[in-house]
């Protein structure tokens, strides 16, 4: 009876709840790394505004474009070069990967007017902006 009291470890139990919430937090972090939204920059000159959007490790060949409304959809995803199962992984935190964002853009740019190019992992849009005529300014005599 006196030896149990020497075997006992109160750190056992602690070390027991870190690695559950260690294992917790793996799972939390692979579920919201499966959708992310891609980060942008957005500039505007009088004649197109460009975009241009952060997609690392995405083929060109997995982007999807297209404008809904009075919005830019920008979808890619990645996936994982080798997807058979392996056991002798020690850690595996790379899963497949999703993007997804929405730009909200003006009544000004001309849907079918859009440019994109992907190079080293940045997605350039080029969207044109309708031309206008110049809009002519017609006084109007008080009487």
């Amino acid at each position: 009876m006196k030896d149990d009291f020497y075997d006992f470890d109160p750190f056992k139990l602690f070390k027991k709840f870190e690695k559950m919430f260690s294992d917790m937090e793996t799972a939390d972090r692979k579920i919201k790394s499966t959708i992310r939204e891609p980060l942008v920059d957005v500039s505007e000159t009088e004649t197109e505004i460009k975009i241009l959007v952060e997609l690392p490790g995405v083929d060109k060949k997995d982007i999807d474009l297209e404008v809904k409304g009075n919005f830019l959809i920008i979808k890619a995803g990645i996936s994982r070069q080798n997807k058979k199962e392996q056991k002798d992984y020690l850690c595996q935190e790379r899963t497949y990967q999703q993007y997804y964002r929405m730009v909200p853009l003006t009544k000004d740019v001309d849907s079918k007017k859009i440019d994109a190019k992907y190079n080293n992992g940045i997605l350039e849009i080029i969207l044109t902006k309708k031309t206008e005529s110049k809009k002519v300014v017609n006084k109007i005599k008080v009487k």
